[in-house]
């Protein structure tokens, strides 16, 4: 967790720095003379960590090269943090455009139904029904009737974040 500076870097400690003698011969063939190591930290968690390296110059790096490094993956992890935030919330306002289509659709199937059949009823109802049954069927008509509306304000409402909400423009009486 720490940054590592190694302003020259010997045959020995290549051969410490590589996981095998291929890579030690590897770091030795590009001629790394200089190297710093530091981890990309963000808010607690390692997610990598980037290393420099000067080859075949004179050119070694010092502790204030050491201090722009630092700042430098300080920006590199919080980009590498927002990109994955940000994919996180794009996957979960897919997801969530995914479960609200769904609910939709069960729910306005049954809602179809409801209305239809109210519909039914009101029109098959005996003159001489009770009032009280008559405002019943009109309370469960408005009820269903509002629900549809919830829906697809609900759609819309998705359909706006996304983009993808079309506008039809007509003209409207004002009384209405």
């Amino acid at each position: 967790g720490d940054p590592i500076l190694l302003p020259e870097l010997s045959d020995e400690i290549r051969r410490q720095l590589a996981y095998d003698d291929r890579e030690a011969d590897s770091l030795r063939m590009a001629e790394i003379q200089s190297q710093m190591v530091l981890p990309l930290t963000v808010r607690d968690r390692i997610l990598g960590a980037l290393t420099l390296a000067t080859a075949g110059s004179a050119r070694r790096y010092t502790p204030a090269h050491l201090e722009l490094a630092r700042a430098l993956a300080t920006r590199i992890a919080l980009a590498l943090d927002s990109a994955r935030l940000y994919a996180e919330a794009q996957h979960a306002i897919a997801a969530r455009d995914v479960t609200l289509a769904l609910v939709s659709h069960d729910l306005r199937s049954p809602l179809g139904v409801i209305l239809m059949q109210t519909e039914l009823l009101v029109r098959t109802t005996p003159d001489d029904a009770t009032p009280r049954l008559v405002k019943s069927f009109d309370a469960i008509r408005r009820s269903a009737q509002r629900m549809r509306r919830l829906i697809q304000d609900l759609l819309d409402f998705a359909s706006i974040e996304t983009g993808r909400l079309s506008v039809e423009r007509a003209r409207q009486p004002v009384a209405q």
